[in-house]
């Protein structure tokens, strides 16, 4: 999805795609009549300047009013946490996310700070001046309601949690394998995990480790966890989590890709090749 920024001066690719198309009819006019010049002009002008007009302000508009939506939903999520008991201010998990489909362009325009991912929650910070480090999950450790609801804000092993969406028991899922230099890899229908022993350095910066999922007859789905991504360190290990995988799929390929190397296949099977591992207690 394109950032607000890219899309704000679509006006000005409208009346130069206008300008362009229209350039042809004009001369062809001109040369037959010198004075259509002048009249063509303006109006291609002024068409430029309401496309601009009309798409950047909305854009705008709706860009602010999301950023207002995220400023007040930061200062509640602040007032819960400062409320919550034995928070001491140091690690707070946003889990899930919040949309506003009615702003959102088709998509192309940011829709909140609260995306599913952030890897850096900076708003608590340079607005609130506060100093716990806010990390991103897609899954709960545990049932849970949607913000402001009560339950939706708890610790879990001493950390924070803050559930912008209802949840329900962490899944577990049928379908993981050992790669031995990534950990244990978990394809589940709510998100892809990898869980390792420790939240040590691991990827190298500018790596993306790509888990891809063949489909029978269809486009290959791809999962991806970037150096970027912060783990979280839950049931005894470091979680890291992707985008759910598909239902059904032939097989999994694990491909690390460096910087500096060729993209490396570091592991490939079938879905009877998975077993079951139950994260949450610590297998």
């Amino acid at each position: 999805d394109a950032p607000a920024r890219a899309v704000g001066f679509i006006g000005f690719a409208a009346g130069g795609a206008l300008i362009a198309a229209l350039s042809g009819v004009i001369t062809h006019l001109a040369i037959k009549r010198r004075h259509v010049m002048g009249g063509a002009t303006a109006v291609m002008i002024s068409a430029m300047a309401l496309g601009f007009a009309g798409v950047a302000s909305n854009i705008w508009r709706d860009r602010a009013a999301i950023s207002n939506a995220d400023v007040a939903l930061a200062r509640r999520i602040d007032e819960k946490l400062s409320a919550l008991d034995g928070f001491h201010g140091d690690e707070v998990r946003i889990i899930g996310a919040v949309e506003f489909p009615r702003l959102s362009w088709g998509r192309s325009l940011d829709v909140s700070v609260f995306h599913l991912g952030n890897p850096d929650y900076a708003i608590f910070r340079k607005l609130l001046g506060r100093t716990y480090d806010v990390k991103s999950m897609m899954l709960s450790p545990q049932p849970c309601a949607a913000f402001p609801e009560d339950g939706s804000v708890f610790l879990f092993e001493g950390k924070a949690h803050v559930c912008l969406n209802a949840f329900g028991a962490f899944p577990d899922t049928g379908h993981c394998v050992v790669e031995p230099s990534t950990g244990v890899i978990c394809a589940g229908h709510d998100a892809v995990i990898v869980a390792r022993k420790d939240c040590g350095e691991w990827l190298a910066p500018g790596s993306i480790l790509d888990l891809v999922f063949d489909r029978p007859g269809r486009t290959p789905v791809t999962r991806s966890i970037s150096y970027e991504q912060r783990g979280i360190a839950l049931f005894g290990r470091c979680l890291y989590f992707a985008e759910g995988a598909p239902s059904l799929f032939d097989s999994l390929s694990v491909n690390q890709l460096d910087q500096d190397a060729a993209p490396q296949t570091l592991l490939r099977v079938a879905p009877n090749e998975m077993r079951p591992i139950r994260l949450s207690s610590g297998d």
